[in-house]
């Protein structure tokens, strides 16, 4: 369904002139490129965290006994400093996003559940606004920041989504808290 999804999305961004590519049905740079310019107003300016992790797209674990230092270092953003990119990382990923490409506090807790009281309150389609969800196996949450929300499903940019840094398409269903940082 999330390939159905990206391509409705992809063809309406054509349709406002927002998206020049193909309509596949992938989450590729275009579209990653394309849903700030649709999902934002003209003269909004993309969020610095967001802008940090969309340069971060394609970063993934390494399979094996070497690390990728990339994640070790999004690790570094939370008290736990975890030395592996297999342990969970989600949390430390959107923590790096925060301090490293906003200079915003984040929770320091490798916990996604940690960004439950983080910020103020926001709705799903804020872009930039970090996002909690509940996963398949209910007593483990996921955190990741909202690239926006389109007919029902809610396009998140994350670290630990299939073991890499992307865009992933889920149903807003699945969404359990949604707060914005605090920007001073």
């Amino acid at each position: 369904m999330s390939k159905t999804v990206i391509k409705q999305f992809q063809t309406a961004a054509k349709k406002r002139g927002l998206y020049a590519g193909e309509i596949d049905g992938l989450a590729g740079p275009l579209t990653v490129s394309a849903l700030s310019a649709y999902f934002l107003p003209g003269d909004t300016r993309i969020p610095a965290w967001m802008s940090w992790a969309q340069n971060e797209l394609g970063v993934s674990e390494i399979y094996g006994d070497r690390e990728n230092p990339r994640i070790v270092h999004y690790h570094s953003f939370t008290s736990y400093g975890a030395k592996s990119d297999e342990v969970a990382w989600c949390s430390s990923f959107v923590n790096a996003g925060l301090v490293e490409g906003a200079g915003i506090k984040g929770t320091n807790d490798a916990g996604a559940a940690s960004f439950k009281q983080y910020g103020i309150p926001a709705k799903p389609e804020q872009f930039g606004s970090i996002v909690l969800f509940k996963t398949n196996t209910g007593s483990r949450r996921h955190v990741a920041f909202s690239a926006g929300v389109f007919k029902g499903y809610i396009f998140r940019l994350g670290g630990n989504q299939a073991n890499s840094v992307n865009v992933q398409v889920v149903p807003v269903s699945l969404v359990t808290e949604c707060r914005y940082p605090i920007v001073k």
